[in-house]
């Protein structure tokens, strides 16, 4: 156990490593300086009990729910305080969970759930109430391909081996044409995700699953060999993309090798095509080693900057598109037998991430009492934040929040709205404004729901405020 002066240090040192602006080169961090359980965020149970939250999701509304170890619960906040876990029905133990996020024929549709074990997919269209399965294939992974790509809405699925595809909002599956087919060493897939718009292959999809990572130009109904493929055994956890200075996409790739202890990083600068550094970035994770290890999510917080969170709690930060990382933070209660299983950003900008016990409810689930997004702008220094003000309410917001920004003086204004990857998704404000409060509204919109950052610069001050749009 490290001594108070030394843990307090370690926390000083973590607390500095997560300011850091974007842009900044950050060291890799040596195990014995690992973060120790708790460190970092000021750390906040969710929820009325523990329910070993092996994935975590939010549905278009903003609702948190979790695969626990009696079936998908939903977490009920209309009393306040940290909420209350519904469990809507009993059901088999679930790998993974996605509430559908998008529009059905009839209009939204937040009561469409997918989840996915044993080589079984179901759905639910009443909440979770009553299940139907509707696919023999699926173990790990689970994704929606979102709003801007040509096959917005397709939802895929994979397994140990093989992956599937479907049209139909979950309906109904068509197993995919991957890379080994009829050699009995088919690629599954754990983790996907879509390239947006402005990037090298828009609406590509990126496969990351046993024999590396698979590229799919049709929106997941063939695969071929990316540049990482069968170089290692087993790469390939999770994905995730960010923006680099200029505007270019950079897709991130968190995995491991066989034989190899501790998690590895990869970037893409060419859409997946390619993948560097040689090897890896080693990303190590702490012990208790050989619990519960691994990658669980790639987070990306506006612009250049992600998180990267693994199984044994450790959390690490980049804030230039993956090139270096920092250990910033690590989840509390992690032990010899409790493991982090699943982590996702909620809708107030806040971490939040779901621990388990295999076999029993003693893993709770857990938010940072800060928000961790952010925009591709460092924030403001201390004498600018003096003379421009801001702040948005309601946050979270349905249709429209406003942002209110005060001035100290007169000054040329320009106010602008970012969205997660910190592109300019609307300008609220551009010309001269008088000294004072001023406010102005944040309109959804045809914004899909989400994470943004309000922007404002007043001659060479600048703030920002992150604001999560709902429907």
């Amino acid at each position: 156990m490290a001594s108070q002066p030394l843990r307090s240090l370690r926390r000083a040192a973590i607390a500095l490593a997560f300011a850091v602006g974007v842009g900044a080169a950050l060291p890799l961090v040596a195990a014995q300086d690992l973060p120790l359980p708790g460190d970092g965020f000021a750390w906040e149970r969710v929820g009325d009990m523990p329910i070993d939250a092996f994935d975590l999701a939010l549905d278009r509304s903003g609702t948190v729910w979790v695969t626990g170890r009696e079936g998908p619960y939903w977490l009920d906040t209309s009393g306040g305080g940290a909420g209350v876990w519904v469990l809507p029905s009993h059901f088999p133990f679930a790998v993974t969970l996605l509430p559908l996020g998008g529009d059905g024929p009839n209009g939204p549709d937040p009561d469409t759930l997918m989840t996915t074990t044993l080589s079984t997919t179901r759905r639910s269209l009443d909440g979770g109430f009553t299940w139907q399965q509707v696919d023999d294939l699926g173990d790990y992974g689970l994704y929606e391909v979102p709003l801007g790509s040509p096959w917005d809405g397709r939802v895929l699925t994979g397994a140990l081996v093989g992956i599937a595809y479907s049209t139909d909002r979950g309906g109904s599956f068509t197993e995919a044409e991957v890379p080994g087919q009829g050699t009995g060493s088919w690629a599954g897939a754990h983790d996907f995700v879509a390239l947006p718009p402005g990037s090298s292959a828009p609406g590509r999809v990126l496969a990351a699953g046993r024999w590396g990572v698979n590229l799919s130009d049709d929106g997941g109904e063939r695969y071929r060999e990316s540049g990482l493929w069968r170089a290692v055994y087993y790469v390939g956890e999770r994905l995730g993309v960010v923006e680099q200075e200029g505007g270019d996409v950079r897709a991130l790739l968190l995995g491991r090798i066989s034989g190899q202890e501790g998690t590895r990083a990869w970037w893409s600068d060419d859409g997946g095509e390619a993948w560097g550094p040689e090897g890896g970035m080693a990303l190590p994770e702490g012990p208790p080693f050989g619990v519960g290890g691994g990658a669980k999510a790639v987070l990306s917080l506006g612009g250049a900057t992600a998180l990267a969170v693994l199984g044994r709690g450790t959390i690490y930060r980049t804030n230039d598109a993956g090139s270096t990382w920092a250990a910033v933070g690590r989840a509390p209660e992690i032990s010899d037998s409790i493991f982090l299983a699943a982590a996702a950003l909620g809708p107030e900008g806040r971490l939040y991430v779901g621990l388990a016990e295999g076999g029993t409810a003693r893993g709770w689930v857990w938010r940072t009492g800060e928000v961790v997004t952010a925009a591709a702008e460092p924030p403001p220094a201390p004498e600018e934040a003096e003379s421009l003000g801001l702040s948005v309410s309601p946050n979270p917001a349905r249709g429209a929040a406003e942002a209110t920004l005060s001035l100290v003086r007169p000054s040329a204004v320009r106010v602008v709205l970012l969205d997660s990857l910190g592109r300019e998704v609307a300008v609220l404000h551009d010309g001269p404004l008088g000294a004072g409060r001023h406010a102005l509204s944040v309109e959804a919109g045809s914004l899909p729901p989400g994470v943004y950052v309000v922007r404002v610069a007043a001659g060479e001050a600048v703030a920002t405020q992150p604001v999560t749009l709902m429907p």
